[in-house]
């Protein structure tokens, strides 16, 4: 096993071990020392990894972070920047179906912490700067100008954020892929709160 490997096992032993003490004993009551423990490393190598709890807290949810920012970098033949944000998107909605246990109990964890919170909300910010460099890409041309992207990209992150709630509150029992389309679907053709000039 070369370098590279073992860092990569390390890392995920960490992850696995904060995450099943995360679960068991809620933020508040799992410290760096028992994660250390769990996961047969000391606690300078997993500050090493993780300067935060916080940060090992949300390693999960910087993996699909992450997968969500290679997949736009390949969009497919003919899409424009919304088909392949869209795609995208709801690609990462039946990730989250596909880890609902986990998801769902991880929500619950943060309702409970104002530190988990604030942090998420940073994590929210990197989400609209990935969902704006998705709608930039794409073989489509756009007449939206830089500052209507961000808004649109606002705006979708907004209405995931919403569906997400729901699906929570429902144990993650309800189709997340079917609503975000259904969403998106109002999205794309506006709620008519105003008749349109001219009509």
């Amino acid at each position: 096993m070369n370098r590279e490997q073992k860092k990569a096992r390390t890392r995920e032993a960490i992850i696995q071990a904060s995450l099943e003490l995360f679960l068991e004993r809620g933020f508040e009551g799992t410290t760096a020392d028992d994660i250390a423990e769990a996961a047969g490393i000391s606690r300078r190598t997993f500050f090493r990894y993780f300067p935060t709890k916080e940060q090992a807290f949300f390693a999960n949810q910087e993996v699909r972070l992450g997968t969500f920012q290679e997949m736009i970098v390949e969009p497919l033949p003919g899409e424009d920047g919304y088909d392949t944000t869209r795609r995208c998107l709801l690609s990462m909605a039946a990730v989250y179906m596909a880890e609902r246990r986990v998801a769902v109990a991880q929500q619950d964890i943060v309702r409970e912490s104002r530190s988990l919170m604030a942090h998420e909300m940073l994590l929210d910010y990197r989400w609209e700067d990935a969902i704006a460099a998705a709608l930039r890409r794409g073989d489509g041309t756009t007449d939206l100008t830089d500052a209507e992207v961000r808004w649109l990209a606002g705006a979708i992150l907004g209405m995931t954020r919403s569906v997400l709630r729901d699906w929570f509150a429902a144990g993650g029992e309800l189709d997340l892929v079917a609503m975000g389309a259904r969403a998106l679907d109002q999205l794309e053709r506006g709620y008519g709160l105003r008749p349109v000039e001219g009509a």
